[in-house]
């Protein structure tokens, strides 16, 4: 999601989906590393990260962690209602 509307209050909520359209699980590491974006925005995917067949994972500009209001409003301005939806973040940068 692309530049989306800055909101009133003034958070931005931009994101990137990713998704895996395959019929197979894909880790998101190997040996060596895990994935990682590096850019126009900047994100080190953490460890064990596996997306499942046809899942989507996002990514958003605010820590899911310690943002628990942030995260809440993101689900509900876009209709999050899967309890299981792997949502991921900070990264670092702008779209």
């Amino acid at each position: 999601m692309y530049h989306p509307a800055d909101r009133s209050d003034g958070r931005n909520l931009e994101f990137i989906e990713i998704y895996n359209p395959t019929e197979s699980s894909v880790a998101l590491y190997n040996s060596n590393r895990t994935w990682r974006l590096n850019g126009g925005v900047s994100f080190d995917f953490p460890t064990n990260v596996i997306l499942g067949p046809n899942e989507y994972l996002l990514l958003v500009n605010f820590s899911t962690v310690t943002n628990l209001s942030q995260l809440a409003a993101f689900k509900a301005l876009y209709g999050i209602t899967n309890p299981n939806q792997k949502i991921l973040g900070p990264y670092g940068g702008k779209l």
